[in-house]
């Protein structure tokens, strides 16, 4: 009896903690799914800050040109840039609000 369950209680643990070959290759798919991003071209001297993201594809910086403060906004899918606000008076701080529309 014990030279039976002695085997097959091994093999049971040598089954279990064996690595399944479906986990490894959900892995390397979602490794090889990635999306081209576009590069936000801007001097460092004209960029202030990045607030943070807007979306899942946007961020949101604030740059300083022609002795103004602009709010913008990237998307690194398509390379837009928006301005969203433009002020004459230096922004130091942004908060962005999540929306339950998003």
């Amino acid at each position: 009896m014990k030279r039976i369950l002695i085997p097959v209680v091994c093999a049971c643990i040598l089954i279990a903690c064996t690595p399944s070959e479906e986990v490894e290759n959900e892995e390397q798919r979602v490794e090889n799914e990635t999306e081209p991003v576009e590069t936000l071209t801007a001097s460092k001297e004209d960029i202030r800050f990045v607030a943070g993201w807007l979306n899942e594809t946007a961020i949101l910086f604030v740059d300083h040109k022609d002795d103004e403060d602009r709010l913008l906004s990237f998307d690194l899918k398509t390379g837009d840039i928006h301005t969203l606000f433009t002020s004459t008076a230096t922004i130091s701080e942004v908060q962005v609000h999540p929306s339950a529309s998003q």
